[in-house]
């Protein structure tokens, strides 16, 4: 994660601080899963989950992932098009 969060022609420095973020980000892709995965095999509260909400988010992000591929490999604008669905996905799963 850490070396997707910088441009891969750039020099990195690594420290304590640089790993802030993508420790993060981890986390909050790990959270994610869990809840994602209670869901799927029905454990926790019933939750009305808007399927037009998540599929309008999946495709603006595959539009964005696209692009950033396309435009020098921009590893940094994938990650944050993704961390900006997941919330969109735990935001819908934390409906009550």
């Amino acid at each position: 994660m850490f070396c997707l969060l910088k441009p891969y022609a750039m020099e990195i420095e690594y420290g304590e601080n640089a790993m802030k973020k993508p420790v993060q980000i981890l986390n909050k892709l790990t959270s994610h899963r869990a809840v994602a995965q209670s869901y799927i095999h029905g454990e926790g509260p019933s939750v009305d989950v808007s399927n037009d909400v998540l599929m309008q988010h999946l495709a603006f992000t595959q539009k964005i992932v696209r692009s950033a591929l396309a435009d020098n490999f921009d590893t940094q604008q994938m990650i944050s098009a993704l961390m900006s669905l997941v919330q969109v996905c735990n935001r819908e799963l934390s409906k009550t």
